[in-house]
Parts: structure tokens; sequence; C-alpha cells
């Protein structure tokens, strides 16, 4: 939603208007807030200032010139000192320069400067801060947000003191600064003499494959015979920005490269992620468009903010992001840093989302369903933005429409976005609809791209900006003839683009201000099209620039006495002319010059290309061209198929514009055809149903009068198996099963390898036994059946063989189920020259045990054995303390081992453990009595950022360390916590007055997490009754658990008081609970605290003691489960007070 406000049009006033009076204006410039007339140069206007720029030799100025510079021009000016920031439309330069060097000036004259203007106020407001109609996340409470740029980098000071007198300054941002301000002050805010730039705020960020890969063509440039394309997108690297960490899915196993996020708190990154890249491990229709290649994953923006560096760190060389940064926010610095990555990055580019607005007005002038893409960074030149099309080749109603704001053809491409089929974790998958969906289409179908480029050149690597313009010239036109403001320049076709690589139709070259080059192109006769694409990767413009385009080329397509403009949109701002059909013009807006000839002449075509205005030059570009031949092909299947019996399947094709409709044939022996379907003139797809049985020679074709194709190699069907189980799990092996498939002469066995299924074995009986596997792993299988010619059809969804063993009895299994001390962190506080090395062990087997010999070691260090005597039936667990201990002498880290060895031991998998501990120096150890209210401590942060919060604490209490012991830290607090329905809304020291603290877990963005504080050590050498007392507050309708753990004598005892599960209301509650097992000791004090499922978890703690209890013993006990169920372990917990145990 957008807020209007009214502010008066001031933008000489700051100016002397008086001197300026009596000049002449003549060129017109185009900013974001308007169109002005710069006065001509002479000696006053030269060497005219503002009154803020008095007693200042070097300024900022708008130069008008006679005709752009050339190259030799600007190189000359600039080692003279002039400072050229960037190109204004029209024949116009922001610059800084001195004007008492007299030098310069003469230079500027003879490069014919006409016209000088300083950078007024207004020239430096956006189109929506100059108007005043901000959306409403611009607004804090009466101001607005905006961001500031500054030049040069010595005036940050200056700058710095004048926004503070105007406003309030949010962050220093290096280059600039985000600030409030009011509206009334913002022209004020803007007059300081070296601003060069007001902005609103960036947009929040909001997030916006079987059929897929098909639609896209991406299937058939990926085929299943020896010989056929491979474009899988090997080796290559995306780097996706979403919704927090991608779970576990076994999609991406092995091929996430590094994953930069913090906890994820939602699916869309996981959806997204699959489209791009998914393996189809665990359901082959879940395969993502570029199978063969690897991602980094990032909480968005970080993907894009981090490209510079991560484009060498981890060849990140295409960017998905299905975010939106507001709707038709214009050309803003985050979409200056979007051109400019592509600039600076050659193989570059940034893949965007269109957006979900395509029913809504965001002012773009011609009402509700235009103008309407949810950038920002998306409206860049050189960037892609992908609209939504349905199964059938649909625009979506939600797919936003173009045009940028300045009039640039968006979306530029267009991709399967609804209903699209991919992951959801953990290792799930969801059908979803959105331009989300149909961004990760086109970065997986680029990354094939990416692969074949390579494939076809030895392995160098392709310019993101010619990968960009081949997506498009070879894109199915829809929608409207030639590009349009819906679908942009059509459905991406991977086939045809690949095709455009493989034959080399490209022509790399540069010209610089009123140069013109010719490129020749031999175009065969006979051809159904002729695609030609003129396209470069543009300078990024100033942002408060009217017009986007910084280089100018104008393409002209001529052969012999003929000639052709390239395709151009009416970007006027009424419903019915971003409607209209393309026309051939003269293009000054985009980046991208198309032209296309249907049934065009044979002969040698040439492609023009002037310079027309390059102030920024010389420009490189690309001409690349397609020959659509005037016939049909195949597009699935493509030849080598084994499909699925019995199912229905699309059948699609490519084929020039004609009117003849399409006969649809298939055979089992190649010799008898069947027609099973006829498709109009205009169709490109229809359905097969696939025969029952199994076939190893099926064959598809398709035909249009004389025009013929039929699939590259024979096809076959078999049933795909079912009734996967798993019969029995032993430590060395288990054994699965399946249904048999009718027709199948065998089964191959998968097994998930380091990415992929991998094939183990083939088999002719519906079982397999899978030897010598680790029983206590994850393991994931699936199984296909083959032909009579031995091709495996189409995998069964895979299942999940769990950890543990199952229907295997065992005599004898002597478990080690755990390591309770060593482990953690020991503060030196600890007697660390006597360290108790304590076990549990469980009786896995059928048969009583009566003696387990046990063995441990340190690091290297010598084997210390042991043997547990005891009866420990079948299932029970026995407690175990060496009678060894271990001697530390220094800090550090540390690991034990420790293992049984009964002789016998059928399971030879859980008989060992490794128990890594640190020895950490302690702080001041305290005596009783020991009182904690946290109120000296400093505040954390109370935003919903996970782990990212680190808190360090007073009082000697620490956080144990995130991302290592747990996941988030406890924080300090004195108010409410930010969430409503949660939290305490102050401390219980004082009943929540001022300054009155606690710690808290905020639980917004990190739900079922764990998190520790624990105290400093605690001397109860001298103690007699000690009793640990503290309050808290657990309020919320998703709240978690709170544990409390004692560590003495090296070993965490855990949950000395009942755990506090789940809603205790809105109010402080005391607890209390019995130290007096630990007298004699020092022990340490940790809380363990669980979020819940949703935000309303915060949970606290406040007023924390350790005293000595002189009144009266009071016994009482809890339990873990006051009802339980026969052979149901219950925990009994000791709740007495006052009590000396």
């Amino acid at each position: 939603m957008f807020k209007s406000f009214s502010i008066p049009f001031i933008a000489l006033c700051l100016f002397n208007t008086a001197a300026l009076a009596q000049s002449t204006y003549g060129s017109r410039v185009k900013f974001q807030s308007g169109t002005y007339a710069l006065p001509e140069v002479t000696e006053d206007t030269y060497q005219q200032r503002t009154p803020g720029e008095r007693g200042a030799t070097n300024v900022l100025r708008v130069l008008g010139v006679e005709q752009i510079w050339t190259e030799a021009q600007r190189n000359i000016l600039e080692q003279a000192g002039l400072e050229i920031l960037g190109y204004l439309p029209h024949k116009s330069y922001l610059a800084y320069l001195n004007l008492s060097d007299a030098h310069l000036q003469g230079l500027l004259d003879a490069s014919g400067l006409a016209y000088i203007s300083p950078l007024l106020p207004d020239m430096k407001l956006t189109s929506q801060l100059h108007t005043g109609n901000v959306p409403d996340y611009v607004w804090v409470g009466s101001q607005w947000e905006v961001y500031v740029e500054y030049y040069p980098a010595s005036s940050k000071g200056a700058v710095e003191a004048h926004l503070l007198a105007q406003g309030q300054i949010l962050e220093d941002l290096g280059s600039g600064f985000r600030a409030v301000v009011s509206p009334d002050d913002l022209r004020a805010l803007a007059s300081h003499p070296y601003i060069t730039l007001v902005q609103q705020k960036e947009a929040p960020a909001e997030p916006e494959n079987m059929i897929g890969t098909k639609n896209h063509r991406s299937n058939a440039i990926r085929v299943p015979y020896a010989g056929g394309r491979a474009y899988d997108g090997t080796g290559v690297v995306v780097g996706h920005g979403d919704d927090g960490d991608i779970q576990p899915h076994i999609d991406f196993k092995g091929r996430v490269l590094a994953n930069k996020s913090s906890p994820s708190y939602g699916a869309h990154g996981d959806h997204v992620a699959g489209t791009i890249f998914g393996a189809g491990n665990l359901d082959p229709d879940g395969e993502g468009q570029a199978p063969g290649a690897m991602l980094v994953y990032y909480d968005y923006p970080d993907n894009l903010n981090d490209v510079d560096a991560d484009y060498g760190t981890y060849d990140v060389r295409i960017t998905a992001s299905s975010y939106s940064n507001g709707c038709n926010a214009g050309y803003t610095a985050f979409t200056r840093q979007m051109d400019e990555d592509a600039i600076q990055n050659y193989s570059l580019v940034h893949v965007f989302s269109a957006g979900n607005n395509g029913t809504a007005n965001c002012n773009y002038g011609a009402g509700s369903g235009w103008g309407n893409i949810t950038g920002g960074h998306k409206q860049g030149k050189n960037v892609i933005a992908t609209a939504n099309v349905t199964g059938a080749d649909l625009i979506a109603g939600s797919s936003s429409r173009g045009p940028a704001h300045d009039g640039r053809i968006k979306p530029d491409i267009a991709a399967l976005g609804t209903n699209v089929y991919s992951c959801l974790s953990p290792n799930d998958y969801r059908s979803i609809t959105g331009t989300s969906m149909a961004c990760p289409g086109i970065a997986g179908v680029l990354a094939q791209l990416y692969d074949a480029y390579k494939q076809n050149n030895a392995g160098n690597e392709p310019a993101g900006g010619l990968m960009k313009a081949i997506l498009m010239n070879n894109a199915d036109d829809l929608g409207n003839p030639g590009p349009d403001f819906k679908y942009g320049y059509g459905r991406a076709n991977a086939l045809r683009s690949a095709k455009a690589i493989e034959n080399n139709w490209i022509v790399a070259d540069n010209v610089s201000q009123n140069q013109t080059d010719t490129i020749s192109i031999v175009v065969p006769a006979g051809l159904g099209e002729l695609r030609v694409m003129v396209s470069w990767t543009d300078p990024q413009a100033l942002v408060n620039a009217g017009t986007a385009l910084v280089n100018d080329l104008n393409a002209t397509l001529v052969l012999d006495a003929q000639s052709w403009n390239p395709w151009v949109l009416n970007p006027t701002a009424t419903a019915t002319a971003l409607n209209a059909n393309a026309q051939r013009a003269v293009d000054s807006l985009n980046n991208s010059e198309q032209f296309t000839l249907a049934n065009p002449s044979g002969g040698t075509y040439k492609v023009i290309v002037n310079g027309a205005t390059v102030p920024a030059g010389p420009q490189a570009y690309w001409v690349t061209w397609s020959f659509v031949e005037q016939d049909v092909e195949l597009t699935y299947p493509v030849g080598g198929e084994i499909l699925p019996a019995g199912t229905t399947i699309p059948v699609r094709w490519d084929a020039p514009d004609g009117t003849g409709t399409f006969t649809l044939e298939y055979s089992n022996n190649g010799g008898a055809w069947t027609s099973f379907a006829t498709a109009a003139a205009n169709a490109r797809q229809a359905t097969f149903s696939v025969p029952a049985g199994a076939s190893d020679s099926l064959m598809l074709r398709i035909s249009r009068g004389t025009q013929t194709d039929s699939v590259d190699f024979r096809l076959g069907y078999v049933g795909v198996p079912t009734n996967l189980n798993m019969d029995w799990a032993c430590p060395d092996s288990f054994r699965v099963s399946w249904n048999m498939v009718p027709g199948a002469s065998g089964y191959v066995v998968y097994l998930l390898g380091a990415e992929y299924m991998d094939p183990i074995d083939t088999v002719t009986t519906p079982w397999y036994v899978y030897q010598n596997i680790n029983p206590f792993l994850t393991q994931w299988w699936t199984v296909p059946a083959i032909t009579s010619g031995q091709r495996a059809g189409k995998r069964a969804y895979a299942e999940e063989k769990t950890p543990g063993l199952a229907g295997c009895p065992m005599n004898y299994d002597a478990v080690l189920a755990a390591v309770l001390s060593p482990a953690g962190q020991i503060p030196n506080c600890q007697n660390t020259s006597a360290l108790p090395v304590n076990v549990t062990l469980t009786n896995g087997g059928s048969d009583t045990l009566f003696s387990v010999p046990l063995a441990y070691q340190l690091g290297s260090g010598p084997v210390q054995r042991d043997t547990l005597i005891a009866t420990i039936p079948a299932t029970q667990s026995m407690p175990f303390s060496f009678s060894a201990t271990l001697s530390i002498s220094g800090l550090g880290s540390y690991g034990v081992k420790v293992w049984t060895e009964l002789s016998g031991d059928q399971n030879p998998y859980n008989d060992t453990l490794f128990s890594a501990f640190q020895i950490v120096q302690s702080d001041s150890t305290y005596l009783l009595p020991y009182v904690q209210n946290f109120d000296s401590f400093s505040n954390c942060g109370t935003v919903n950022n996970c782990g990212s919060t680190v808190c360090i604490l007073g009082g000697d209490m620490h956080n144990a360390p995130t991302g290592v012991e747990d996941d988030h830290d406890w924080r300090t607090n004195a108010t409410s916590t930010p969430s409503a329905g949660t939290g305490p809304t102050g401390g219980h020291t004082s009943g929540g007055g001022s300054g009155d603290k606690y710690l808290y877990l905020e639980a917004s963005g990190c739900t079922d997490l764990l998190a520790m504080v624990t105290t400093p050590c605690i001397d109860l050498t001298n103690a007699s009754l000690p009793e640990l007392k503290f309050w808290a507050h657990m309020f919320g309708s998703n709240m978690g658990e709170m544990h409390v753990d004692v560590l003495s004598q090296g070993q965490w005892f855990l949950d000395v008081i009942q755990p506090i599960v789940g809603n205790q209301g809105n109010a402080w509650f005391e607890k209390t609970a019995s130290l007096t097992p630990y007298v004699g000791q020092v022990i340490v004090v940790r809380f363990r605290g669980i979020t819940g499922s949703g935000i309303a978890s915060d949970m606290a703690i406040d007023d924390l003691s350790i005293v000595e209890v002189n009144s009266a013993p009071v016994a009482a006990a809890g339990v873990s489960n006051a009802a339980p169920c026969l052979n149901q372990v219950v925990q009994f917990f000791d709740q007495s007070a006052s009590s000396p145990n």
C-alpha cells in the first residue's frame, strides 16, 4: 500500500536563482523526478556556486554536451582531473570537478560543453520521494526512512553532520547512510552540495518439475541414451538465496558446496532449490532442471550481496532469488548493484522471479494489471526477471506484468511456475504455484546451458550477458507476436538454445560513439524462421537518472535493399498501448534488440550495429542468431526413455507456425503405426496412454504434411515396482522386497551414494539382501524393473532404512549406550587431575550378561581396561565408572574413546563411542550464598535472528558456544519480549520495574532449538544444606521445555528437577532443587531451554540463588509419567525442599 504526502516543488529555491535569471536554457536532462532544462554555459554559470558551495573549489555538476564524448575525449578530461560519476539522458554527465582549474575549463569548452547546472535537490530524489507517494514500509511514524549517497568520500563527515541536523542516522553503510527524515525536511536534507542521491528505503524481502523439465525442453538436452546431449549442469554453481536453511533432503545430498544460511523458517527455499538442482533420488518425478549442478545456499539477499566474493571463492555463476523488492520500485541503489555485478563478474547472471502482483496497481500509470514487477533489483538491465506460465503455456493470472519503471521490457522470459512439483523437507515433495517457482526453472536451465557452452568451447566459460541473450532469442514466442509485457520474449526453450551454442551462432564485438559495425550471417534457404538478437551488458546507471539505459546501440538487419528494425513495444502508460503488438522501430530503451523473419529468403544478411549514444564506451556486444527449421521436432520423448506402463504421459514438440494439424502415432515394432492423437496447428503438446505390460521396442512419431519426426532411439515401457518393504535388518545386512512387475525380466537394486542413487546389483527375484551395510546409519534404497533389453524403467519412490536392527534376534550384544563423562566444556574449577570416566551399558541381546570387559583411551595414550561385573537382563541398562580416572594437566580440547570387549558380541557397530571434551579456564569460584538477579547485565538485542545474536553475559555466566554445543543464546532483557502472547512484560526482582532484567529465549524464527547457559563455579565444600532457587516464566501456546543440570566431578547430572514442559501461564513461578548430593564439591548449574514449535515460546529465568536452608525439610517427589503403560520406564525426581537428601 502507498501513502501520499504533498511536498511543494522547490527545486531551484536553494540555488541563486537571481544569477540564473538572465541565463538561456537548452539541454533537457531526464531524472527520476522529472525533466530539467540546463542553463547554457557562460563564465557566470560555470563559476556560479550554491550557498552550500561557497568557498569550495571542487563541486558536483550536471554537464550537458553538444555530442557524446568519445573515449579519447573522456580520457583527456579524466587525466585533467574531471571525475565522471555517470551518464544522464540525454547527452549529459554527472561530474565532480575543480571550478578554479582554468586548464580543465578550457578542455571542457573544447570538448563541446554547452550546458551546466548544480545537482539540484529535486534532481537527487527518486520519483517516489519527489511525488511523496511512498509505500507503507518507508514510513517510520511520521517520518520516512531513506538511503543517502554522497561524493566524494572525503565529504563524509560534513554529510553526516548535515544528516544529524535534518534527521536521524540509522546506519553507516560505507558508501552512504540509512537515515530517517521528516517529509517536510526532505529537500533541505537533499540540499547538501555533496549528496548525490536520496532514495526511499529498499523494500523488505517477501518470498514470492517433472512438467517443467519437459516444458522448458530441459529433458531434451540431457537425454537417456548414449551419445546424445548430456547437459545436466555439471560443474556449474548456483547461488540460491531464500528463507533460511534448506533442511535435509536426499535430492540435495553431496551437492551443497556451502550453506551460509540461518535456521529455516519455511519450506520456500527447499522447494526452489529442488527445482534448480534436485537429483530426483527420492522420486524421479521430482528431478530438477540441472541435477548435475552444485549449490551455495544463503539467506536472501546474501546471495546477491556476497556474489563478488563468492564468484571466486565458490565459482558462483548464476544466482536465484524468488523474493520481491518493492512493487514497481524503479531503478534503486540495489538495482544498480545488480547491474554492476554483471559488469564486474564476466560470467555472472542474476535470475529473479517477476513477482506475483499481476492484478496490482503499482503506480506505473496504466491502472491495475500493468507495471507491477516486484522490484527494484529485478528491473535491472543485466538481470533476468521470470514470468509464470502454466503447463499449457498460458500466463498465470498472478504473474507480474511489465514494463519496468522507464518502459523497458520486463519480464524477460517465462517458465513454468504453476503447480511445480519439487522438494519439501524433510524428504518430501509438494506442488506449489508462483513466479517463485518459475525463477528456479530458469536458473536450472541456465546451468544446463553453461554446461553446454563449456562442453562445446574447450571448458571456457560464457559471458553472463551472452547466455541471457541466447535464452531470450530462442524462447518459444507466447502471447502477442514478438516480445510483450506479459511473457517477455516467451517461454524458455533449452533445446533451441543449446543448438545455438553447439553451432556457434554467436559473434562478439564492440563499438564506440558513432562507430558502425557490420556482422554477416549466411542464411540457408527454406527456413521456417530467422531469429537474430543484438545484446550488451550495459553499465550501471545513476539511480536518479530518468531512464536506465546508458549506452544505446541501434541495430538494423539488412538483406540487399531490404532492411528491418528490431521489435519495439509501446511503453505509454495506457492499457491499450501496453497490450499492443510489438512494432518494428528504433529502440532507445533496451539493451537487447530482436529481429525475427518468418520464412526468410536465403542469402547473406548483415546486422548493422551503430554506437548511437555510447558515453561509457567502448561497449562490448553480442550478435546471436538461430535458424528455425521448417520442420517438426519431438522434444519429449526424445528417445531412449523407458516409460512407466499403464500411465499417461505428455508428448511435446517444436515446430514453426503453420496451418496444418499434427498427427501423432506409435508403433510397438517399427512397422505398423497406430494414430493416438491429432493436434491443432497451434498446439505443441498432446497426451499418450502408455500400454500395460512391458516392451523394449516402442516408437513414437509426429507429422504435419510432409514434415515428420520420430524419436531418436527406440523407447520402451515397463511397470514401476510397488509395495517396497524392509523385511529384516541385522548387523551385517538387511533384506528388502517388492511386488513383481508384469513382463519385467529383472530388477536393478539401488542404494543412495555420495550424491545420487547408485545401482548396486541386478536380480531376477523380487527381493534382495544388501551386504556389509552399517545398520546404525540411515540408508535409502529403491528399485526399477528392467525390460527384455536389460534397460531400467522408472525407479520406485525410494524407501528409508532407519538406523537400528529389526527382525534380527541376537544372543550377545553389549551396547555402549552413552559416555556420561567426560563430555562438553569442563571448567578447570573441577578436579581435572581425577576426572571420572562414566558410561552407560545396555544389554541388546536376549541372554543375560554377567560380566562385560570395557576399555578406554585418551587420545593416543595407553589403553585403560576394566570389567563391569553385574547381572544385566535383556534390554536393561547399567551405569559404570572405570576405576582408573583421567588426569588432565592443561586447558584445551581432548577426546576419549570407550569400547566394550565382550567375547562373542554379535553386533560390532554399537560397541564404541567417542567423547570430545574441552578443559576451559573457569572464572571466579563463588561461595555461598550465591545470588544473581541479572540487573547488572547489559541488554542484548531482541531481533528475531536466532543464532546470529551473540549475547555476552555478566557475573561470570556464559552462554554455550552457538553452533558447537547449542543453537542460540539466552538474552538479557528488561522489558516485554517482542512477540505478543508470550514472554514476561518485565523481570521478577522488582515486579517489572525499570532496570529489572532477566534472561530469556527469543523463539521467533528459532523454533525447536536448544540454548544452554551456565553459572560460574559454586563451591559447596563447606556447605550443609545447599538449595538452588530460581524464578521462571513460561507463557505461550507453543511453549517448549526447560531443564536444569548440575556439573560435578566432571560429569553432567541431567534434570536435577523435573523438566518444566509446556505453557505454565502468564506469571513468574519459583522452582527449587536440593544440592545436598553435591556437598563437598565444586559445581556448575546449567539451564537448558528448548523452544517450542512456534513463536509463542519465549521462556525466561530470573532471581537465581544457591543458599543454605534452615527451614524444616519437606519431602516431595515427581514422576515423568503419572499414568504409565506396562513395561514403560518412569523417571522419579526429588522435589524435596530443605532436605539433607
